[in-house]
């Protein structure tokens, strides 16, 4: 009903109205801040209401209702539409002039054990990285996890140890300013990122104009 009511306010008009995107932390610091004016001044009718939690607590509320529609990863979920938007790989994220690693020849093997600093379990990132940078060894693993973006970030500038972060972060608020630098991997993997709505909506139309949008103005 809902819906219903919306599609006879909006008629016609592309992305206006209210409009609940659901982020994930790894991604919406990143990708959004330099979207959404280029965003407000395409579509001035639309109302986006951004919602940041993890993957699984995102997961849950598309499939409730509490969100329209997901920026996130590929996950698991049954009844959905997704739109692939592009592929996000992986980069070695240390402090300028650190003696943990030699960006230039670097190896995990060669990292002493618990230099990798990571995101907490739940945080899609730390297993993505994981995988991506090929972290077999999980002494290299520093026992202490962060539980943000933010905390990370501060623990690496500290020189406590490397990590792994998107492209997409490069240029971000979050790195701005910091005494952090980041470099390709060699043989590194990449994440997904693409945009998952329900079956149901009568939106779907509107959806893929909002992850062309995106994907066209990343």
């Amino acid at each position: 009903m809902q819906d219903i009511a919306r599609l006879a306010r909006e008629g016609d008009t592309p992305l206006a109205g209210k409009l609940v995107l659901g982020v994930i932390p790894t991604i919406g610091p990143f990708l959004l801040p330099p979207l959404m004016k280029k965003l407000r001044r395409t579509f001035p009718n639309l109302q986006l209401y951004l919602k940041e939690q993890r993957s699984d607590e995102l997961c849950a509320a598309l499939q409730d209702g509490g969100v329209d529609l997901l920026l996130a990863l590929p996950y698991p979920l049954k009844n959905v539409e997704t739109q692939f938007l592009f592929r996000d790989s992986f980069l070695l994220a240390c402090r300028r002039g650190t003696t943990l690693v030699d960006p230039a020849r670097f190896s995990i093997d060669q990292l002493n054990p618990e230099s990798v600093l990571l995101l907490e379990d739940g945080h899609c990132l730390r297993d993505h990285a994981v995988s991506a940078c090929q972290i077999s060894e999980l002494d290299k693993v520093n026992r202490f996890a962060a539980s943000s973006l933010h905390t990370l970030l501060e623990m690496v500038e500290s020189d406590l140890g490397i990590t792994f972060v998107p492209d997409m972060a490069q240029g971000s608020a979050l790195l701005r300013g910091t005494s952090i630098a980041t470099y390709p991997v060699k043989r590194a993997g990449h994440r997904d990122i693409a945009l998952v709505w329900r079956k149901a909506s009568n939106h779907a139309d509107d959806f893929r104009t909002l992850g062309d949008f995106i994907r066209d103005n990343r």
